[in-house]
């Protein structure tokens, strides 16, 4: 294969808040440049900007652009001076874009997958529509072996290459100390939405002795209704919300457990960034936290209310050997989430990809 060096990925995605596909997206493009590679970033929602400065910071030229049109005529002034050319895509809006750059334009497409069909399409004309894009990618990555199972299945697919979201170095730096305090600390981190259940953690500190906290990082659409119902449970000496957090580290590392109650995920960051910084992870068995943590010391396992998750979180913060056996796991399961493999991954599929385009046009 030829070097890496002057080769060019352009990643087109919705927005650019700080979800977890974003925040994948920036490791992966900081890392990519560091890899040779020159790497821009082309995001659709004018009003998903959260990260822009970051990028920005980092080298990383960032644009908004609306329409096919305006995309279509960067990309072919890009493919002017800068061959060969990936274009990336994240998210099913970006997806579809791609798609039709691709036969615009004939440069190769590939596109991550950052949840399972059924959440990433949600509704019939997206299934419909995903049904005939996906399968006309030069190359899909999911990041989770459940979201490329159901792709797989969908789409009729017969490869879907499976690469888990990207763990920024400094989770790895330094661990979570050993609570020496009577407090228990847990932990709710991510977009304020739906699917998350972040009112579980909520309802759960309301069954759980005086002496739990619980900390909610991020912001969306359900921060108001969250805060009114941490109110009415009269749980505002107890409840630390903290708006959308860029770096997370001190969080994870205050955690003496981290709650995931989604009823969807794909393979959530949140997840990783526990292992990174060994904190207990207490999950839902959906998306690809089953497979993440079925071999670990504590495995997801289904809670069908926050009765249940109260319970499970008393059960685990007073057992030590559980613990003691959860960090021994981690230290050993988060090297494989680190960003410069992650990275290296990507880049050998860019290399297949261009090398198969290249054998095409001569």
């Amino acid at each position: 294969m030829t070097p890496t060096m002057n080769k060019h990925v352009t990643h087109l995605i919705v927005g650019l808040d700080a979800g977890g596909a974003e925040l994948a997206l920036y490791r992966l493009a900081q890392e990519q440049v560091k890899e040779g590679w020159a790497v821009q970033v082309i995001y659709l929602k004018s009003s998903a900007k959260t990260l822009v400065p970051d990028f920005e910071a980092s080298n990383i030229p960032v644009m908004h652009i609306g329409t096919v049109p305006q995309i279509a005529e960067e990309l072919k002034r890009v493919l002017t001076d800068k061959k060969p050319h990936v274009l990336h895509t994240h998210l099913f809006y970006a997806d579809s874009l791609g798609w039709m750059l691709r036969g615009l334009l004939g440069l190769p497409w590939v596109a991550t997958l950052h949840s399972t069909f059924d959440f990433h399409t949600g509704s019939a004309s997206r299934e419909a529509i995903s049904k005939r894009l996906y399968p006309r990618a030069d190359a899909l990555f999911a990041v989770s072996d459940e979201v490329a199972q159901s792709f797989q299945h969908a789409c009729k697919l017969d490869n879907v290459a499976v690469i888990a979201n990207p763990v920024a170095k400094e989770f790895f730096e330094t661990t979570t100390p050993k609570n020496g305090t009577k407090t228990k600390r847990l932990l709710q981190i991510g977009r304020l939405a739906p699917e998350k259940q972040f009112d579980w953690g909520i309802k759960a500190l309301h069954e759980l002795p005086a002496n739990y906290h619980l900390t909610i990082a991020g912001t969306g659409p359900l921060e108001e209704e969250l805060q009114a119902l941490t109110k009415d449970l009269q749980l505002t000496q107890r409840i630390t919300f903290t708006g959308l957090q860029k770096n997370p580290l001190a969080l994870y590392l205050a955690a003496d457990c981290v709650l995931l109650p989604s009823s969807h995920e794909g393979l959530p960051l949140v997840a990783l960034e526990a292992i990174a910084t060994q904190t207990p992870v207490l999950a839902q068995p959906v998306g690809g936290l089953h497979s993440l943590l079925e071999n670990s010391p504590i495995p997801a396992q289904p809670m069908q209310n926050e009765t249940d998750m109260a319970l499970a979180i008393k059960t685990l913060l007073d057992s030590p050997m559980q613990l003691e056996a959860w960090n021994k796991w981690s230290a050993q399961a988060r090297d494989q989430f680190a960003t410069k493999s992650i990275t290296l991954k990507y880049i050998h599929h860019y290399q297949v990809v261009l090398d198969s385009h290249h054998q095409r046009d001569t």
